[in-house]
């Protein structure tokens, strides 16, 4: 308990809108105000029997924290703390040393910051996101991709790409309006989803052009079964209300290390399969290769 000199000090405690904890050494709770209490549901008498660690089990290292204490420093982190029913909540804690009934204590002021780590995330997935389609955009792809390829060359194992478009997007969005011409990506988006496992990435890349990233894959064999089965589910048209919408796709696949030793080379090389899919016909694929005449032509078939 306070001492009745300190009595000022536990009104100001007590009068604080933050949760307000102080705790000696060895994180033996010493005080509290009624917003710790209430922020975590236990009575005054119980968090009193408590320690600092039965709240937040995420705790800083003792030496590391009065170290700093000590030097006179005041020290905010960002941590977790767990409720009475058990539930968490991340917090803001800022923490200094006071001294009371002539011994130094730690005096820490915490505020919930759930709706900061709220924002922060929806903020991080706009960033990161496309916000039509909620796939990848081209930035979290790209640093995926970077990923992947230093795995990938750290474990001698092979990944691929597959860019592809849309065909005839653009009469699409000119003659049945852009609302459904978004649709339609929607649509596209969930089927390419459909097509690849859970691991992969799908990523829109702006407009009609997405691209998708197969790791551990044996060669271009297995991109050629996906770009397959993409095909088979872009030869049903997309059903929009009582609208049927036929759209088809073109892919190209390039494969690292096979054709490409690094992320642009890679994309590149999957653009231009993908443009001379383009030019041979509608609903088709092509893989890489380094002479024109020995790219790998596919139709729709999951029979490759």
């Amino acid at each position: 308990a306070l001492r009745e000199s300190e009595s000022r000090f536990r009104t100001v405690v007590e009068y604080a809108v933050d949760p307000i904890f102080v705790h000696d050494r060895n994180g033996r709770l010493i005080d509290v105000n009624h917003v710790a209490c209430e922020s975590l549901g236990y009575t005054r008498e119980e968090m009193l029997s408590m320690n600092i660690r039965d709240i937040d089990q995420h705790c800083e290292d003792d030496a590391w924290a009065w170290k700093g204490l000590e030097q006179g420093r005041t020290i905010t982190l960002e941590t977790e703390y767990c409720r009475h029913d058990e539930s968490r909540f991340p917090v803001e804690v800022r923490m200094g040393l006071i001294e009371l009934a002539g011994n130094e204590h730690v005096l820490a002021f915490s505020r919930d910051i759930t709706e900061r780590k709220l924002t922060e995330r929806r903020l991080d997935h706009l960033a990161h996101h496309d916000m039509l389609t909620g796939l990848p955009n081209r930035l979290l792809f790209n640093d995926r991709l970077s990923q992947t390829l230093v795995k990938a060359q750290r474990n001698g194992s092979r990944v691929a790409i597959c860019f592809l478009d849309l065909n005839h997007f653009k009469v699409v969005n000119d003659t049945l309006g852009h609302a459904v011409g978004d649709e339609v990506l929607k649509c596209s988006a969930q089927r390419l989803r459909e097509s690849v496992r859970l691991g992969d990435t799908v990523a829109r890349l702006g407009g009609d052009e997405f691209i998708i990233l197969l790791e551990d894959v044996n060669g271009a064999h297995d991109a050629s079964l996906v770009a397959a089965k993409i095909l088979s589910h872009f030869a049903n048209p997309i059903v929009l209300g009582e609208r049927s919408v036929l759209v088809g796709t073109s892919i190209g696949i390039s494969v690292f290390p096979d054709d490409a030793g690094d992320a642009d080379t890679l994309m590149r090389h999957a653009d231009a399969a993908m443009y001379i899919a383009k030019q041979q016909g509608d609903n088709l694929y092509h893989c890489y290769s380094s002479t024109t005449d020995l790219i790998d032509q596919g139709e729709l078939s999951l029979d490759d």
